[in-house]
Formats: C-alpha cells, sequence, structure tokens
C-alpha cells in the first residue's frame, strides 16, 4: 500500500526510531499479569520555506508487564516522523494532517 496516497497535500518523508529502552526479566507472560500502556504525542516542529512546509512529530510509547515482584517488564520506544507538504496546500491543513498522521 502507498500510504502517500491515502490524502494528498502531504507526504511522509520517513520514520525513524529515536528511543527503545527493554528491561525484562519475564520468559513467559501469564493471562493473569497486570499490564499498562501509555502514549504521549509531542508538539510537533513546523518550519516553511520557499520549498514548502517541513514538520518532524515524535511519539513515545511505554508498555508495562508485571506479574510479580520478580518478573517484570518494561518497553520505552519514542519514534519521529518526518513530513513535507505538497501541492501549495494551506498551513494550517497542513499542520491538522501532520497532527492526523
Amino acid at each position: 500500500m502507498n500510504l502517500n496516497l491515502i490524502t494528498t497535500g502531504i507526504e511522509i518523508i520517513g520514520t525513524t526510531v529515536k528511543d527503545l529502552n527493554v528491561k525484562n526479566n519475564i520468559v513467559d507472560i501469564e493471562k493473569n499479569g497486570k499490564r499498562s500502556f501509555g502514549l504521549n504525542i509531542n508538539e510537533p516542529q513546523f518550519q516553511k520555506d520557499e520549498d514548502g512546509m517541513f514538520a518532524q512529530i515524535s511519539i513515545d510509547f511505554e508498555l508495562e508487564i508485571n506479574q510479580s515482584d520478580s518478573q517484570q517488564c518494561k518497553i520505552k520506544i519514542s519514534i519521529e516522523g518526518a513530513f513535507a507538504s505538497k501541492d501549495n496546500i494551506d498551513e494550517n491543513v497542513f499542520k491538522e494532517l501532520v497532527i492526523v498522521n
């Protein structure tokens, strides 16, 4: 699937994993383990020049599994995406598309 064809006006330039941290001593995850999930969408950064607009946005995820005091798993990952404007899109529309994407 070509993700750039979903909507006009925005193009994904790329994504990257900025940070990954895993602390785990669980061999087999049980169904009764306590699970929690966190998500933080950071404020996007926008730049504008003669070629159009550019944006970067990062999202932080945190997953925890606790089965006991001695069996725990904690995963933190930060990903970042970069987007460029296409076809002389309005600046406010571009900003909205970056946040949605």
